[in-house]
C-alpha cells in the first residue's frame, strides 16, 4: 500500500466528515489510527474546517464540515482532478458528495 501525504489525508477526513461521522467511523474509512485521526482532527477543527457536536442520543462527538472546510474539500477536489493518473486511486474511498 501506497503511503498518502498530509493533504490526501485531509482530503479523506474532510470527505468523511462532510456527512457527519464519529471518530471511530473516520479512523475505520481514512484507514488511520486513532492517535494520528485525533491530530489532524485537532488541526482540522482550530482551522474551522471541522466542527464538534454531541449527538442526541449519545455522548459521542459527531464530526461536521464547516462552510470553510467545504470550500478545502472543493479546492482539494480540484488538485486531485488535475492531477488524475499520477497516483493511484485510493480504493478504499469512494466520493459520496453529491454533484451539482
Amino acid at each position: 500500500m501506497k503511503r498518502r501525504d498530509s493533504t490526501k489525508v485531509i482530503h479523506d477526513i474532510l470527505l468523511i466528515a462532510g456527512h457527519g461521522a464519529v471518530k471511530t467511523q473516520i479512523v475505520s474509512r481514512a484507514n488511520l489510527n486513532s492517535r494520528l485521526t485525533e491530530s489532524y482532527l485537532d488541526f482540522l477543527t482550530a482551522k474551522g474546517y471541522v466542527s464538534r457536536h454531541h449527538s442526541g442520543r449519545r455522548v459521542s462527538i459527531v464530526y461536521q464540515l464547516t462552510e470553510e472546510g467545504k470550500g478545502l474539500l472543493d479546492t482539494l477536489q480540484r488538485v486531485e482532478n488535475q492531477l488524475e493518473g499520477l497516483f493511484p486511486i485510493n480504493r478504499g474511498m469512494k466520493d459520496t458528495r453529491r454533484r451539482s
